[in-house]
């Protein structure tokens, strides 16, 4: 008994074995690998997501902004075409007389291009120029119909609220119309192109 040698070494592992733990831990390690890229690749797609909203929206306000600045582009081309003469309700511009007006209330030929003031001798003023055709127009208030576009005038007239009356030029502040055949200035802030409301102020009114 003495003479034997004991073998404690230890036993050998099967190698398929070892190479299954290695199996093993490799796909751990590719599943935490895969699990971390995806959330990485979820957060991405989200940021995308997000991104591409973002662009949509403003591609929403720059095609609002467009639609604003030409509104506003129109609006100015056609300030810049509008006369200063024009009055509210005339479609079309003020043109030029083609005979000189002559201010004379003696004078039995009055005529203004198409405007024919012959017998009118109430007016004391006639316009410079004249609208190409009247333009309908109502009063907003009890108004006097002046022979000049001036309160220092006479009154030729007193003009009744929503009184019907045809504009045919203006000079300043005040119109040339025809009331009910009588032809003077009217103040055009007492204008417009619609009748009054029933029942609305500024019957008690004179200019």
């Amino acid at each position: 008994m003495e003479g034997r040698r004991v073998n404690r070494s230890a036993p050998k592992r099967n190698p398929l074995y070892v190479m299954f733990l290695c199996l093993v831990a490799a796909v751990f390690v590719l599943l935490i690998v895969v699990a971390v890229l995806g959330a990485k690749l979820g957060a991405a797609q989200k940021a995308v997501k997000s991104a591409e909203t973002k662009v949509e929206e403003l591609q929403k306000q720059a095609e609002k902004l467009e639609e604003q600045v030409k509104k506003l582009e129109e609006e100015k081309a056609a300030l810049e075409a509008e006369p200063d003469d024009k009055l509210e309700g005339e479609n079309k511009p003020a043109i030029e007389p083609s005979v000189n007006t002559n201010t004379d209330k003696t004078d039995s030929k009055r005529k203004i291009g198409w405007l024919d003031l012959t017998g009118h001798n109430e007016v004391t003023v006639l316009p410079e120029k004249v609208f190409d055709q009247y333009a309908t127009n109502y009063t907003t208030a009890g108004v006097n119909l002046r022979s000049g576009p001036s309160t220092s005038y006479n009154k030729v007239t007193l003009v009744n609220r929503g009184t019907k009356v045809k504009a045919a030029a203006k000079s300043g502040n005040w119109t040339f119309v025809n009331a009910d055949g009588k032809f003077g200035w009217i103040r055009s802030d007492y204008l417009s192109a619609t009748p009054p409301a029933e029942g609305s102020s500024g019957s008690l009114k004179r200019v």
